[in-house]
């Protein structure tokens, strides 16, 4: 009797539809400050319902449509009960925007382009050296013990296995921690960049955004996109992006330079093609 009734209510929600609201989502490999712009987005603005990676962060979700092809055609309802939460929150409240900033649905974008067809895609990229600096020091639990692509990395993150990469897959097992993260970066990247290609998305570099002075420039190009209004009498703008979100707290690499020249160069020429198509390389 409870497995029925579970059976239903699960059943119910796959008849909600998201068709008559505003929906964003930020996505980018991780390390870009998606979680900066979920606070940002929710803290500065009315009616917007912002939230970073909500739970379920859908990451299991994303990882069984690769490792398991067979689940693929459950994944768009997958991903349609997991955010019924979300949904009811946004009527409950009367919120007419969601965004969702989430870097596992890097790896569902056919399938959040089918439940949400009205969806805007803000594509945040991250140069390599910077980039695995910061996933290197990334302790997801905060442990400070446990590390990203480590051994004791408590995910089975994505491997050259789960996508038959067949230039790593003999390899991997030997690979260092920065060939892994550099390979992530560059796999998750062209995903991105694949299934992007019919969606509307905005693609910006998180250094434009954090570093030089097209700061406020591409900060206003963002919250135009998300069709928001840019307030020019403020300076909540500049102050808000001095504030850092989910910092690493203690950094085991300091310098990409640290690194040994032969690896980086290793990483460069895995990285190259990536890199250029995404305008670090010219």
């Amino acid at each position: 009797m409870k497995k029925t009734i579970k059976n239903l209510i699960n059943s119910y929600k796959l008849f909600y539809s998201w068709e008559l609201k505003s929906n964003y989502f930020i996505v980018s490999s991780g390390r870009t400050a998606t979680k900066f712009f979920a606070n940002f987005f929710m803290e500065n603005f009315d009616n917007v319902l912002a939230l970073h990676e909500p739970a379920p962060d859908l990451f299991d979700v994303g990882m069984d449509k690769y490792r398991y092809p067979n689940k693929f055609v459950s994944t768009k309802s997958q991903l349609k009960k997991a955010r019924y939460s979300q949904y009811k929150k946004l009527i409950e409240n009367n919120f007419k925007i969601y965004i969702e900033s989430n870097p596992n649905l890097s790896f569902l974008l056919p399938e959040v382009k089918k439940i949400f067809p009205n969806a805007k895609i803000l594509y945040i990229t991250r140069d390599l050296p910077s980039y695995l600096l910061s996933a290197y020091n990334k302790s997801p639990d905060n442990s400070n013990k446990m590390h990203f692509y480590a051994d004791n990395d408590h995910r089975k993150r994505l491997s050259p296995i789960d996508i038959n990469d067949t230039s790593y897959i003999d390899l991997w097992s030997t690979m260092s921690r920065e060939r892994k993260i550099a390979w992530f970066w560059t796999m998750c990247n062209n995903i991105i960049l694949e299934d992007i290609r019919d969606m509307d998305y905005l693609h910006v570099k998180y250094e434009d955004i954090f570093i030089g002075n097209k700061k406020i420039e591409e900060l206003k190009k963002i919250i135009k996109y998300f069709e928001l209004p840019f307030d020019e009498s403020r300076d909540l703008y500049a102050n808000a992006l001095s504030q850092k979100k989910n910092t690493n707290s203690k950094k085991i690499l300091t310098k990409f330079n640290e690194i040994k020249k032969i690896k980086r160069d290793q990483l460069f020429e895995m990285t190259y093609a990536t890199r250029k198509a995404l305008g670090y390389i010219k």
